[in-house]
């Protein structure tokens, strides 16, 4: 399996987030054809903001520095710009992602399972696109 060059550069802001962000440590994360999956945690306790209904220690969009919604949203915008400059002028991200605090060791070990499965998966994603996935982290 092998990435395009839009998965390249993916790829390549992925492992650019805890070079940039010292508060980020990757854990698991895989490219599919249509999405990805990534594992982080976030090393300060003051930066658990999401943007998920309940979860959110906000009521504001404005997100606070080094939480998980400016990290999303700086990871999409930078991918997004490398893109549209070199690939394809009209690319898009869907414009939420689905986050999930991780709260107990059992559900780590479940994410990274399922993180490791994925691809194997994909054949029966109707949206699936033969030859473009890595497994990586």
């Amino acid at each position: 399996m092998y990435l395009n060059r839009l998965g390249e550069i993916v790829k390549e802001e992925i492992c650019k987030t805890q070079i940039i962000r010292s508060n980020v440590i990757l854990d698991s994360w895989v490219i599919m054809p249509n999405h990805l999956h990534l594992i982080l945690c976030i090393t300060s306790e003051d930066h658990v903001e999401t943007p998920r209904r309940g979860v959110s220690t906000e009521d504001n969009r404005s997100w606070k520095p080094g939480c998980l919604g400016a990290i999303g949203n700086q990871f999409k915008g930078a991918c997004t710009r490398r893109i549209r400059n070199d690939l394809n002028p009209a690319f898009a991200w869907q414009p939420r992602f689905y986050d999930h605090i991780i709260r107990t060791e059992r559900d780590l070990d479940n994410l990274r399972w399922y993180i490791l499965r994925n691809p194997k998966n994909c054949r029966n994603d109707e949206q699936h696109d033969d030859g473009v996935l890595i497994i990586d982290g």
